[in-house]
């Protein structure tokens, strides 16, 4: 039996015929097995989970809130719990779903306490993720203190931040 021994260039060919079928045969894998998105989470409709907007709330006052509950379409990607507690200078973060053609309004309504832990005020956050593009806005009230909102482009969110009220000089 003689044995062949194959050219540079043919050899070269080979493999890279080899090499690009591999390729291909990857692409295919990757593509099938992609994640398409978290599932919606409440609602049965035929919008498509696109990716969540974060809505980081900075609790920059002086007292301790507590989310009391989310009202509105109720599909996230991620919310702390009813419950939660949000220390003096720290934050929680609510992703809300961009879901395509179906605008999300949702609003985060958090007691504001005192030292002995009962209510003393009210903060509510109000969040909207538009359907069309996935661009987001948020307003905010508040009963104690003040509240404002900023936009991180580098993070692709909206920053809520609850202050105590502006001291008068």
């Amino acid at each position: 039996m003689t044995s062949r021994i194959l050219k540079p260039k043919a050899t070269l060919a080979v493999l890279g015929s080899f090499v690009f079928a591999y390729a291909i045969i990857a692409l295919v894998a990757v593509a099938a097995n992609a994640n398409t998105g978290p599932q919606q989470t409440r609602d049965h409709d035929s919008a498509q989970v696109q990716y969540s907007r974060g809505f980081p709330t900075f609790n920059m006052s002086s007292h301790t809130i507590k989310l009391i509950n989310i009202t509105g379409d109720g599909n996230f990607e991620g919310r702390p719990a009813d419950g939660t507690l949000v220390q003096p200078n720290d934050y929680s973060d609510i992703e809300v779903q961009w879901k395509f053609l179906s605008t999300q309004n949702d609003t985060a309504h958090y007691a504001i306490l005192g030292q002995d832990g009962q209510p003393i005020g009210t903060f509510d956050v109000m969040m909207k993720v538009w359907g069309i593009d996935g661009s987001h806005d948020a307003t905010c009230t508040t009963s104690i203190g003040r509240c404002t909102v900023g936009h991180d482009a580098w993070m692709n969110s909206t920053q809520i931040n609850l202050l105590d009220a502006a001291a008068v000089s």
